[in-house]
């Protein structure tokens, strides 16, 4: 065996020996773009070919929870559930029907343990923003929205249009209906599992 052969070798046995910790090391670095980890509350702007590499675990479950006759929370939910279907994920969708069914919804789908639990649009950030902060040892992921004081549990995903932060403490132009598109819904849902599985959490990611 030459010294190359055996250098080519050794290289692939260490490569294949080297911690799931590593890749996830190198894919915050570049979802960060280098930079040093944020702090809670604080707005990143991460390159889509960063989060589109992070791999959906096996058997990652999540539960979306929506607010009933909320055509933004709709599309939402249609591409999460694709995004589950492509990536071998399992989806659950649950609907409140008002601020008390919502809370209901939230607290069940906290109950069952899913890895990520969703909230979609703005329906859900009046009872997002009173109830994830009870329940710290769950991840969530509001899509569409934002809470305007999130616990480090609570990591949001926004785009023009789409940054709706609470009843009577932000504009109109924030929850634009249109502003939720199947595509813009998607890479927010890329976005979003991304950087709650490279552990960059608590964070407001802004899409442009």
């Amino acid at each position: 065996m030459t010294k190359l052969v055996a250098l080519v070798l050794a290289a692939g046995i260490l490569a294949s020996c080297s911690p799931p910790g590593d890749d996830l090391d190198a894919q915050r670095s570049a979802f960060l773009g280098g930079r040093p980890a944020p702090s809670s509350e604080a707005t990143i702007v991460p390159l889509p070919e960063a989060y589109d590499a992070v791999a959906v675990p096996v058997d990652y479950r999540v539960i979306a929870v929506s607010s009933a006759g909320d055509p933004t929370a709709d599309v939402i939910a249609d591409a999460a559930a694709q995004w589950a279907d492509e990536n071998g994920a399992a989806f659950e969708l649950r609907v409140g029907a008002d601020a008390d069914g919502i809370e209901e919804q939230l607290v069940a789908a906290a109950d069952a343990r899913p890895d990520l639990v969703i909230g979609l649009g703005a329906g859900v950030v009046d009872v997002f923003a009173l109830s994830t902060s009870q329940l710290l040892d769950q991840e969530f992921l509001v899509i569409g929205a934002k809470l305007a004081e999130p616990t480090e549990n609570v990591t949001s995903v926004v785009w023009p249009g789409a940054g709706f932060r609470g009843t009577g403490i932000t504009p109109e132009s924030d929850a634009d209906p249109s502003a939720a598109t199947p595509e813009r819904a998607g890479e927010a849902m890329s976005a979003g599992f991304a950087s709650i599985r490279l552990g960059v959490t608590g964070v407001v990611i802004s899409l442009p």
